[in-house]
């Protein structure tokens, strides 16, 4: 399970994105729960931030919040913080 990040109106650089892309589905988010076989050894942990095919992920809406399903082969990478 996947807590989608939202999109952003303006970059990190200061240009301002357009109504119609700003309000596209990102394919990014937090992974919040997993729900993986006994014996599965996936990369993947919940806090991570990753980036998850969007053509294959299911959105479901829970107590007014949009969750998105994805299984772990859907995940394409996981996104490290930035260290110096």
């Amino acid at each position: 399970m996947i807590a989608p990040a939202p999109s952003a109106s303006i970059s990190k650089g200061g240009i301002i994105i357009a109504d119609t892309v700003a309000k596209q589905k990102t394919s990014q988010g937090t992974v919040i729960d997993i729900a993986a076989p006994k014996g599965d050894s996936s990369d993947v942990q919940v806090g991570d931030t990753v980036l998850y095919n969007k053509n294959v992920a299911k959105s479901i809406t829970i107590e007014s919040s949009e969750i998105i399903l994805v299984r772990c082969e859907d995940i394409q990478a996981i996104l490290h913080p930035k260290t110096n």
